[in-house]
């Protein structure tokens, strides 16, 4: 009866000699090929319940995924590369205020994050672009800063490590990471009606962050990022409100914040389709 109840919770049905299962209205492979009916039950059984224990059944919720690396990471003396590590991870903890995510660090100079609430994710991955710009030390030649690719899509797969999942957004964000050439950012969804429209504009959000001064940075980030008035970035920063507005305007913060919203507007109505 616990089986039965399982497979029908589950919706299976048998097409080409394969297990398939409706999921959240979605067709979901098994990975393994039918044999006998009570064999295959029974391996169906245990497969559901594996996955389930492990917390790694398909998400057809929609997510965005992040996938960076640090540019020029090869110059980046190895005395700095603790500071770097600890500012992404500060980063990452801070734009928690926008949506829970999980990131991964590979090899000291690449990261990927999956973001909950994808309608946030070019806000987050400019913004971290920006922390990275802000916090570099002084003597730093060329700065730190992240070539990021987003990736908007479903997961079909979740692990315990990033790594080992898979879906859609994971696809999409690395295959921009991969094409990304000059540029340092790309956004990929879904959706062909975002990507049009993305695709003609991204790039001035790109040069905008990649132009920025490290004061600049600093600043856009407590603007944009902590969404924060002119009045209290200028008490935070013991500078006058008038000298927070010239810098905020140089760094074109009302021109990004609006973008911002377009974007985050244009995702919420897709997800919510």
């Amino acid at each position: 009866m616990m089986v039965t109840m399982m497979l029908v919770s589950w919706s299976p049905f048998i097409h080409n000699n394969q297990i398939w299962l409706y999921f959240q209205k979605q067709p979901f492979l098994v990975v393994f090929q039918k044999t006998t009916e009570k064999s295959c039950y029974f391996r169906l059984f245990t497969y559901l319940c594996t996955r389930l224990a492990n917390n790694s059944y398909m998400d057809r919720k929609i997510h965005a995924i992040i996938t960076g690396d640090i540019v020029r990471s090869e110059s980046i003396g190895l005395d700095k590369r603790d500071d770097l590590i600890k500012t992404l991870r500060c980063a990452h903890e801070d734009l928690q205020r926008h949506s829970s995510m999980k990131m991964e660090i590979y090899r000291g100079d690449s990261f990927q994050i999956i973001v909950d609430n994808p309608v946030k994710s070019l806000r987050i991955a400019s913004m971290i672009r920006a922390y990275l710009i802000g916090n570099a030390p002084e003597d730093e030649k060329n700065g730190w800063d992240a070539r990021i690719s987003i990736g908007i899509g479903a997961i079909d797969y979740k692990g315990e490590s990033i790594v080992v999942s898979d879906g859609e957004a994971f696809r999409l964000s690395g295959r921009g990471l991969d094409s990304i050439e000059k540029g340092r950012l790309t956004v990929a969804t879904c959706w062909d009606e975002v990507n049009e429209e993305v695709d003609a504009s991204i790039g001035f959000v790109d040069n905008l962050i990649t132009s920025l001064s490290r004061n600049q940075a600093k600043l856009l980030y407590l603007a944009v990022a902590e969404e924060l008035p002119q009045v209290e970035i200028a008490g935070r920063t013991g500078k006058s409100q008038q000298n927070i507005s010239k810098t905020l305007n140089a760094a074109k913060e009302p021109l990004l914040s609006r973008y911002l919203n377009r974007y985050e507007s244009l995702i919420t109505k897709h997800c919510e389709q």
